[in-house]
């Protein structure tokens, strides 16, 4: 790349794209630009927040590695994994508009039955209940039933 007949590099990161196996045959589809151990650790450790937190004694493959100037690039190319691989995955890299409507009406309709446990243990304020309806009827009233 040339700006001003000077060369600028760009810098390029090597990613991995990861298949994470399970003993019951359970498989989780991950990028990392870190070595495949360090991520093996960290799906075992104890803060894992992801969907293979449940896995016993997984082991890691490397499907693919790549050179690439951003993580965008990465995330794509696991994203293809996922749709070859049946996987656990719940969070999906680069989602489409539809995916990305249905997250918003899955993550409304937990606040509503937040809210309604709450209304019926009486533990809310009126600014809290006033709020619930108006997420419900956004709901309601959005075009995210495409999920």
């Amino acid at each position: 790349m040339e700006r001003s007949g000077k060369s600028v590099s760009v810098k390029k990161m090597t990613g991995k794209i990861y298949k994470l196996t399970c003993e019951t045959g359970k498989i989780y589809i991950g990028s990392t630009s870190r070595t495949l151990n360090k991520r093996l650790q960290e799906h075992k450790s104890l803060k894992n927040n992801c969907s293979s937190k449940d896995f016993i004694n997984p082991s890691i493959e490397l499907l693919e590695e790549i050179e690439t100037e951003n993580r965008e690039e990465l995330r794509k190319k696991e994203r293809e994994y996922m749709e070859k691989i049946i996987c656990v995955n719940k969070n999906k890299p680069i989602c489409n508009e539809n995916e990305k409507k249905c997250f918003y009406c899955n993550k409304i309709l937990l606040k509503e039955e937040f809210y309604k446990v709450k209304i019926s243990t009486k533990v809310i304020g009126m600014a809290e209940f006033l709020l619930y309806f108006y997420l419900r009827d956004s709901v309601r009233n959005s075009e995210a039933d495409v999920c």
